[in-house]
C-alpha cells in the first residue's frame, strides 16, 4: 500500500515543520514560516497551553493536519511516526501515544495496526521498521528494554487519561511493574509517583490525536500537556476553530481526494415528495450501478457490489412512520427484494453482524435511522435514500460520508461508478441541498467547495433565491501575517453562521447579513485595515446574485494534456524527471565532504549546555529540543563509539539510493574525518549529536545532487536530439472532469469566462497573479486556461535540479498552440531558482517546434501571443 501523492506531501510538510522547530527553537515561529511558504501568508500560532506539570509546553510542536473523511487519517498518522523519528526525536526508537475519541474507533485502530496482513501495517513497517502495538492494559507493564530496542505505539481513548480528578485513574497511580524505568534517576520530581504517566513524561512520547475535534477541550489539552510530549499531531476532518483553535499546518480539499481517486464525487441529488417514487428510483439506481459494476469487472477485473443505504424514520407513538422494520417489509412485499439482501443496523438491531464487504452474503441494502456504528466503513455504498424530514439539520448529514469513499481507491472506467447518489423524500429541494452541504462540511469539506460537489439529478435552476445564502470573504493580511477575527462577542447562534479556514485565508458567512450583523462582523476584526477590508467586501460581494450555470470544457467532457520533455539515451526514452538528470557520469566522491560551522554548529559551550542531566535541565537556559536531547540521552546507556561505529550508524539511518553502499560509506567516513581532524571534534561529541549530524549530512548530499542535476541538464540541453518535446498519452496526467486538485477555490467578484474547470484553484481575488489571470481570460486568442496548482496529482510540471517546477497558468490558444505562464513579481525575477525555471521553460518551448510558448512575465511586462 503506497502513500498517495497528497499524503506524501502532507508528511513532507510535517517533516519540514519539525526541521524548522529544531532549527529555530520556536514552534510558533516555525509554524508561521511554514504556513507562509504554503499559503503565502503566516498564520498565527496557538501553543499547547502551559500547565504546572509542563512549563515547556509552549515550546512543544503542536499542529494539525486537516484531512476530510476518506482521506486515510490512520495511514497518515502511522507514517508521521517515522517523520518524527527522523526529523525531531533525538532517539533511535519512539514511543507513540495514539489517542482516539471512542472505544469502537480504538478497537478498529488496534485491529488495523496489529494485523500482520493489514496493508496499512505493512506500509508503516516498511517505512518505520518493526514496531509493537499495545493497549494501555498491556503498556502499564512495559519494560525499559522494549522501549530501548523498538518502536512502540500505545492506542487508547482520551477517557483513559482525562478526568478532573486523576487520582481514580490507574494510569496516574504508582505502578510497581514500571519501577525499572526510574532506576538511576535521582530527581524525585522526575520520578513522580512511578506511574504510567510519569514513565510517559520521562520518554517524551509523540502524541497523535485522532479526530481531534472531538477531544479539543481545555481538559484534553491539559491532559496532553501533562505527558510532556516531544510533539503533538492532530488529525481531523473538522478542526476546532473556536474553543481551542487548531494550528492547521496543511489542509486537504475534496478536489485533491477526488483527483487521487479517494472519493466518489460529485454527489447527485434527486428530491420527490412521494416516498414510493423516491424508493423506486433509489432501487433502480442501485440496480443500474450493479450492471455498470458487472461491465467494469469485465474491463478491469475489479469486483464491486453497489450498496443502497436507507435512512428510515424514528418510531413515534402518536403517528405512523417509515421505521426500519416497515421499510424492510415494503421492500420485500412490494418491491420484490429478497429478505437475504437486506440488513437493519440500528442501536438496537444489528443484522449485519460480522459480515464484511466481499463476503458472498453481504447485503445489497442496509437500513438505519441516525448513525451507523462508529468505525464502520463501506466504500461500496453508492446510494443514500432518506425518509427523514430533510429540513432537520441532522436528517442526512451524519450519513453522507458513508457513501463517499471510492471502492479500492481506484477511478472506474464507467463514469457513473465514480459518483455518489442521494435521494430524499421532501418538497423542499433547497432544504435538502442545505442538509447535504452541511453533511459534506461535517466530513471536512470547505463550505464553498461543498456547494459545487452537489449536483441535481434533473435540470434545476440552482440560482434560485431559495438556495441558502453563503458569502465567502478573504481574510486580511498585514505584514505577512493572516489577521483573524475575534468572534467571542457574537452569540453562539451567530458564531455557528461563521466558518473560518485560516489556511485558505477565507471566512464564509451563512445566511443574510443584516446591518446589525454586519456591524458585529466588522467589529470582530482586530485592526482598522482589516475592518475596512471586510466592510468593502460585504458591501461588494453580499448583494451579488449567483451566476447562471454555464458548461465549462471539462463539463462538456473535454480532456487536455500538455506535451512534456522526453530524454533519449541510445534505445531508451523516458519522461524527463529530476532523477533522470542523475543518469550522467558522476561520483559521490566529488561531493563536498566538509561540514562548516554554519552547516553543523557545534560550539563547545552549546555542547556543554546540551549535556545536561535531568536534575539540571530545568535550571539552565536551553531550548526545549536541547532539554529533550539531554533527557533522553540520560535514559539510554550506549556503548562506546569509534569512527567506524558512527559511520555505520549514519549509513544505516541515511537513505541515499543513488550509489553503492561501499561508495556511500567511504564518503561518510571522509565527512567524519574532516570533522575530527580539521575541526577538532571528538567522536564522543559527534555521537552525542548524531541526530543533528545526520540531518546536516542529508542536506549536504541533497546539495551535491542538485549540483549534479544542474551539470547534466546543461550537458543534455546542449546536445540536439537528446531532449525532445512529445505529447504525453498517460491518462493520469490529463486534465478532465474530476481530475483537478486544489487547496481552495477562487471566490472573487470578477467572473472568469474561459477557465477549463468550473472552479479555479488557489487564486486570490486580488494581487498580481489575479491580474495576470484576468489578462489571460480576456485575451481574444485564448480558448481556455487552467490555474496550475503545484504539488498536486495530475498537475503539469517541468524538472529542475531541486525538484519539480509547476508553472502558474496553462493556456490553450485557438490556433492550437499551448502557452505556459509562470508569473513572478519583479523582486523575484533575478532569483537563481527563477533563472533555472526560465531555462527549463525556454527549453520546453524551443524543442516543441513552435507548438509551445513559455513566458515568465512581471507586472507591466505581459507576454505577446
Amino acid at each position: 500500500m503506497q502513500l498517495k501523492h497528497y499524503q506524501s506531501n502532507l508528511l513532507e510538510d510535517f517533516a519540514n515543520y519539525l526541521d524548522a522547530c529544531r532549527t529555530l527553537g520556536d514552534p510558533g515561529a516555525a509554524f508561521e514560516a511554514e504556513t507562509r511558504k504554503h499559503f503565502g501568508v503566516g498564520i498565527p500560532y496557538r501553543p499547547l497551553p502551559n500547565r504546572e506539570s509542563n512549563s515547556a509546553a509552549s515550546e512543544t510542536p503542536f499542529v494539525c493536519l486537516r484531512v476530510p473523511t476518506g482521506g486515510g487519517k490512520t495511514f497518515i498518522a502511522g507514517h508521521a511516526i517515522e517523520r518524527v523519528c527522523r526529523h525531531y526525536l533525538p532517539s533511535d526508537y519512539s514511543l507513540t501515544l495514539w489517542l482516539v475519541p471512542t472505544e469502537p474507533i480504538r478497537e478498529q485502530t488496534l485491529a488495523v495496526l496489529k494485523d500482520p496482513a493489514s496493508p496499512i501495517r505493512r506500509s508503516i513497517r516498511d517505512s518505520l521498521g518493526e514496531f509493537t502495538v499495545m493497549e494501555v492494559s498491556e503498556a502499564v507493564r512495559i519494560q525499559p528494554a522494549t522501549l530501548d530496542s523498538s518502536h512502540v505505539i500505545v492506542v487508547s481513548t482520551m477517557a483513559a487519561f482525562k478526568r478532573d480528578d486523576t487520582g481514580s485513574l490507574n494510569v496516574y497511580k504508582e505502578n510497581g511493574d514500571l519501577m525499572a524505568h526510574f532506576s538511576g534517576i535521582p530527581d524525585a520530581a522526575a520520578k513522580g509517583q512511578h506511574s504510567f504517566v510519569d514513565m510517559l513524561r520521562l520518554r517524551r512520547p509523540f502524541v497523535v490525536v485522532d479526530e481531534a475535534h472531538n477531544q479539543g477541550t481545555p481538559l484534553a489539552l491539559d491532559t496532553i500537556s501533562h505527558f510532556r510530549p516531544c510533539a503533538v499531531l492532530e488529525l481531523t476532518a473538522t478542526p476546532d476553530r473556536a474553543t481551542n483553535p487548531s494550528n492547521v499546518l496543511q489542509s486537504i480539499s475534496a478536489s485533491v481526494l477526488q483527483a487521487e481517486d479517494m472519493l466518489k464525487l460529485p454527489l447527485e441529488v434527486a428530491v420527490q415528495e412521494d416516498w414510493q417514487v423516491v424508493l423506486r428510483e433509489a432501487l433502480a439506481q442501485r440496480n443500474a450501478l450493479e450492471h455498470d459494476a458487472q461491465s467494469e469487472a469485465k474491463l478491469t477485473g475489479e469486483d464491486i457490489r453497489p450498496t443502497l443505504l436507507i435512512q428510515a424514520d424514528k418510531s413515534y407513538s402518536n403517528r405512523e412512520t417509515m421505521t426500519p422494520e416497515r421499510v424492510k417489509q415494503e421492500l420485500v412485499s412490494n418491491f420484490g427484494v429478497s429478505e437475504a439482501e437486506i440488513a437493519i443496523v440500528t442501536g438496537k438491531t444489528d443484522e449485519l453482524g460480522k459480515r464484511r464487504i466481499g463476503d458472498f452474503d453481504f447485503p445489497r441494502i442496509i437500513i438505519t435511522v441516525d448513525k451507523l456504528r462508529e468505525g464502520w466503513d463501506c466504500p461500496t455504498a453508492y446510494v443514500l435514500m432518506t425518509f427523514r424530514d430533510s429540513a432537520s439539520s441532522t436528517a442526512i448529514e451524519q450519513l453522507v460520508g458513508r457513501i463517499l469513499r471510492m471502492p479500492h481507491v481506484k477511478r472506474k472506467q464507467t463514469e457513473r461508478l465514480n459518483r455518489a447518489y442521494a435521494y430524499a423524500c421532501s418538497n423542499q429541494f433547497s432544504a435538502v441541498l442545505g442538509s447535504l452541504r452541511d453533511g459534506l462540511v461535517q466530513n471536512g469539506f470547505e463550505r464553498m467547495e461543498a456547494k459545487d460537489l452537489i449536483r441535481p439529478a434533473y435540470q434545476i435552476e440552482l440560482g434560485s433565491p431559495k438556495e441558502p445564502e453563503e458569502t465567502p470573504f478573504e481574510l486580511s493580511q498585514e505584514n505577512g501575517r493572516m489577521i483573524l477575527p475575534n468572534l467571542t462577542a457574537l452569540s453562539s447562534t451567530e458564531q455557528k453562521r461563521v466558518e473560518l479556514t485560516p489556511e485558505t485565508g477565507r471566512m464564509v458567512v451563512r445566511g443574510p447579513i443584516t446591518a446589525q450583523f454586519r456591524k458585529k462582523l466588522i467589529a470582530a476584526m482586530p485592526s482598522k485595515q482589516s475592518q475596512d477590508n471586510l466592510a468593502n467586501q460585504i458591501d461588494t460581494l453580499a448583494p451579488l446574485a449567483l451566476p447562471a450555470f454555464k458548461k465549462t470544457p471539462s463539463d462538456a467532457g473535454e480532456a487536455w494534456s500538455l506535451p512534456t520533455l522526453i530524454y533519449h539515451q541510445g534505445d531508451f526514452s523516458g519522461k524527463l524527471e529530476p532523477d533522470s538528470l542523475l543518469q550522467g557520469d558522476w561520483e559521490i566522491s566529488t561531493f563536498d565532504p566538509i561540514l562548516t560551522e554554519a552547516e553543523f554548529p557545534t560550539k563547545t559551550e552549546d555542547l556543554q549546555r546540551a549535556r545536561l542531566s535531568i536534575t539540571q535541565e530545568e535550571t539552565v537556559t536551553a531550548s526545549e529540543y536541547e532539554r529533550m536531547e539531554a533527557q533522553l540521552s540520560a535514559l539510554l546507556t550506549e556503548k562506546g563509539w569509534d569512527i567506524l561505529a558512527l559511520t555505520s550508524w549514519i549509513d544505516r539511518n541515511t537513505t541515499f539510493s543513488y550509489v553503492t553502499q561501499d561508495q556511500k560509506r567511504a564518503w561518510l567516513l571522509r565527512v567524519l574525518q574532516e570533522l575530527t581532524e580539521h575541526r577538532g571534534l571528538s567522536i564522543e561529541e559527534l555521537a552525542f549529536r548524531k541526530f543533528r549530524l545526520r540531518k546536516a549530512i542529508e542536506e549536504k548530499l541533497k546539495a551535491g545532487l542538485e549540483k549534479v542535476r544542474q551539470q547534466v541538464f546543461e550537458e543534455w540541453a546542449a546536445l540536439p536530439g537528446m531532449i525532445t518535446v512529445e505529447q504525453n498519452d498517460d491518462p493520469a496526467f490529463a486534465f478532465r472532469q474530476g481530475r483537478y486538485a486544489f487547496d481552495y477555490a477562487y471566490s472573487g467578484y470578477f467572473k472568469f469566462q474561459k477557465h477549463f474547470f468550473r472552479q479555479i484553484g488557489n487564486l486570490k481575488s486580488s494581487g498580481e497573479e489575479f491580474e495576470c489571470a484576468q489578462w489571460i481570460d480576456n485575451h481574444p486568442k485564448v480558448k481556455w486556461w487552467i490555474r496550475n496548482v503545484e504539488r498536486k496529482a495530475g498537475a503539469f510540471w517541468l524538472p529542475t535540479s531541486r525538484n519539480k517546477f509547476y508553472p502558474d497558468f496553462l493556456v490553450q490558444l485557438h490556433d492550437g498552440r499551448i502557452m505556459v505562464v509562470e508569473y513572478k513579481g519583479a523582486h523575484l525575477a533575478s532569483n537563481i531558482d527563477q533563472q533555472e525555471k526560465a531555462k527549463v521553460g525556454e527549453l520546453w518551448a524551443e524543442r516543441s517546434s513552435g507548438k509551445c510558448l513559455f513566458a515568465m512575465p512581471t507586472r507591466g511586462f505581459l507576454p505577446t501571443i
